[in-house]
């Protein structure tokens, strides 16, 4: 009896790619999570910058004798309203010197974003890193 001679082979077998598959689903799984904290952190990130340009800029503004936030803007609380005047630029004449300050537009998701860290009562500027605490009554 003669023995056939083996065929050379024309594809990956059922096993091999079941087993690729395996491997990219095993890699998919640990490397989607660490993605998302990523993309998580650096928006978390992007936040507190913004908000800490806001502060930066309004403390400037407030330290130079700017002082009409309502009258710049629309918005009905502090916080919105000092967001509201920098992003439109706010203006002040200080002897000859007129002081300019702004900061650049922001989505209304980044303005929930910085409002995260950042607050205004009226007279005080608050950048809190960690995140402000917002009380419940």
């Amino acid at each position: 009896m003669h023995a056939s001679p083996l065929r050379a082979s024309a594809g990956f077998s059922l096993v091999e790619l079941l087993v690729v598959i395996a491997v990219i689903g095993l890699i998919a799984a640990i490397a989607i999570p660490n993605v998302t904290y990523v993309t998580e952190s650096a928006q978390v990130a992007k936040n507190q910058r913004n908000a800490q340009t806001v502060a930066n800029v309004a403390t400037e503004a407030i330290a130079s004798g700017f002082t009409s936030w309502a009258a710049s803007s629309s918005a009905s609380t502090p916080t919105d309203q000092v967001l509201d005047a920098l992003e439109q630029g706010v203006s002040i004449t200080n002897g000859s010197k007129v002081l300019s300050f702004s900061v650049g537009h922001f989505s209304s998701d980044e303005i929930e974003g910085i409002k995260r860290y950042f607050a205004f009562d009226g007279t005080n500027v608050t950048y809190e890193p960690a995140g402000l605490v917002v009380s419940g009554t």
